[in-house]
């Protein structure tokens, strides 16, 4: 079996597979998921079978109207404020529809729905810094304590229906934007009892797999590009596509200012900051989720290491000011700049015959802000812009 495209010839070395007398497309799948086709103009063709087809239809903002895969199209509306309200679908005959409710700006509040499989009723809170407190479905309750910044410490199930905060059965170890380790405790409830989870990342953050004291494998997740999972073995991490826990009752992702829907490959709010990742306030990391990451649900984080956001060519001058990967005002650009060029001795723009508009000011050692174009020995260096 041989497709010929160009003057290249793409040959299929075996196959194992029972095949009808009449056979007009040869269709590979690699775990299940992912279908492949050898296709070529002379000899093989495209052909796309309509329940693996996914059709999508937007409004004028950029919101998804409608998708259509597996014959079962979805409807989508939004509030004035461009936020999901509601998700309804006819399946089998039947009418199914879920709704959104918000609360300060932003914060999804409730979710009501009648899609099979899923939770009637889920309540959510937050803290006046905008951080996700509880998850409640009926009496059951799931409480959340973080840090300073973004990373969730403990969490709590209690099973009362007052608000009374009991029931601590896990706590992380944070480590950037997901986390090292996660620990169940036992019926003793004692910290120094409890059972870790070790977890083992991707370059997004994404945790892969899972292992117990003795490094035996415990978990296992596969996600694909846009997070939708496509393997999972034990039971899974709080952190996991990007670091972020799965809300199976929404089928989304939690973010501390947005929720993301996997099936939707979107945001199903715009973004707070507006258009900082682009003109689709809706998209996930600028299309590119295989290299991009979103740590709040604000903006992409090309890298943890500002300074790889130099070296790479990402960094860039508008104006009077710098720019990093994400478009973010980034003294940290400049800072690693510095690193790198202002190793050697000084020399200043004048003597190169450049004006000040010509050059950047480099900060060699701490303390103080460059006013204008000058020189200092050992201090500040000016050199020409790249």
């Amino acid at each position: 079996f041989a497709c010929e495209r160009g003057d290249t010839v793409q040959r299929l070395l075996e196959t194992t597979t029972s095949l009808g007398a009449t056979t007009s497309a040869l269709r590979v799948r690699v775990s299940g998921v992912m279908p492949f086709e050898f296709d070529d103009f002379r000899v093989c063709s495209r052909s796309i079978h309509a329940s693996l087809s996914m059709v999508f239809t937007y409004g004028p903002a950029n919101q998804l109207a409608t998708m259509t895969t597996s014959g079962v199209t979805s409807s989508y509306t939004y509030d004035p404020w461009g936020r999901l309200a509601s998700r309804s679908a006819t399946i089998g005959g039947q009418s199914y529809t879920a709704t959104y409710t918000y609360r300060f700006g932003d914060k999804l509040q409730r979710i009501d729905s009648n899609f099979p499989g899923e939770t009637p009723v889920v309540l959510y809170n937050y803290d006046g810094l905008g951080k996700r407190r509880l998850k409640a479905i009926g009496n059951d309750t799931t409480y959340w304590r973080w840090d300073a910044g973004y990373s969730v410490l403990a969490q709590y199930q209690d099973t009362t229906p007052d608000w009374g905060i009991s029931g601590f059965d896990r706590f992380f170890v944070p480590f950037g934007h997901t986390a090292l380790a996660e620990a169940d405790l036992d019926a003793s409830g004692v910290p120094a009892n409890a059972a870790y989870t070790y977890l083992a990342h991707d370059h997004l953050g994404t945790s892969t797999h899972g292992y117990d004291q003795s490094k035996t494998v415990v978990s296992q997740n596969v996600h694909l590009p846009f997070g939708q999972r496509s393997y999972v073995y034990g039971n899974s991490p709080y952190h996991e596509f990007t670091g972020k826990p799965w809300d199976a009752e929404s089928q989304m992702y939690y973010f501390p200012y947005r929720y993301y829907s996997p099936s939707m490959n979107r945001w199903t709010a715009p973004d707070p900051v507006g258009l900082i990742d682009g003109p689709n306030a809706y998209g996930y990391t600028r299309g590119d989720s295989i290299n991009n990451f979103d740590v709040l649900g604000l903006f992409i984080n090309c890298d943890e290491d500002p300074c790889n956001d130099y070296r790479n060519g990402a960094c860039r001058k508008d104006g009077e000011d710098w720019l990093d990967c994400a478009g973010r005002m980034a003294k940290s650009c400049l800072h690693c700049m510095n690193l790198d060029v202002c190793t050697g001795p000084c020399t200043s723009c004048f003597f190169a015959g450049l004006s000040c508009d010509g050059c950047i000011t480099c900060l060699v050692a701490a303390g103080g802000v460059a006013a204008g174009c000058g020189y200092g020995a050992m201090l500040w260096c000016l050199i020409p812009c790249k």
